[in-house]
């Protein structure tokens, strides 16, 4: 009897031991997670294609500290991966340094894969939701700066 007695307060401690720590996070979990939901461009018009700039960029994306990488339905109607760093700025800004594609379409002068370097603000909404501001500017000839803007979950 005192055996048993023995052995469930030991397999109690153990119990109230392993509730008393808080598990590690995995290294190779996201630290965030967010959806891109439209952009404002610059000019209206996308000269080489004739018609306007495509304003609805539906996308996701994951942040890993300040390693991110996602992909969104882009400006030209195609479909764009990226990843990159991010620089932090001030609390809340960033600029993010990367490659992206999907700018490689007929009449466009970009290559497969192109430098991104993208301003990227974001504001709290509750502890853990944030409006994130990201502000890609075109550099190529006839391309127009985009104001994205996204919704980031902390996990």
């Amino acid at each position: 009897m005192n055996r048993l007695l023995a052995l469930a307060a030991l397999a109690a401690s153990m119990g109230a031991s392993a509730q008393d720590t808080i598990p590690e996070r995995n290294a190779f979990a996201p630290t965030a997670f967010g959806f891109h939901v439209v952009s404002v461009h610059s000019t209206p018009i996308d000269v080489t294609a004739g018609r306007p700039w495509n304003n609805s960029n539906p996308g996701v994306y994951a942040r890993w500290d300040r390693w991110v990488a996602g992909t969104y339905y882009n400006s030209i109607r195609r479909h764009s991966v990226y990843a990159g760093y991010a620089y932090p700025l001030f609390e809340n800004l960033d600029i993010v340094v990367g490659v992206v594609t999907g700018y490689d379409g007929p009449g466009y002068t970009s290559k497969p894969i192109m430098p991104m370097v993208v301003p990227s603000a974001h504001f709290a909404l509750t502890k853990d939701i944030s409006v994130r501001l990201n502000l890609a500017i075109g550099v190529q000839k006839n391309a127009a700066t985009a104001l994205n803007v996204a919704l980031e979950w902390k996990l």
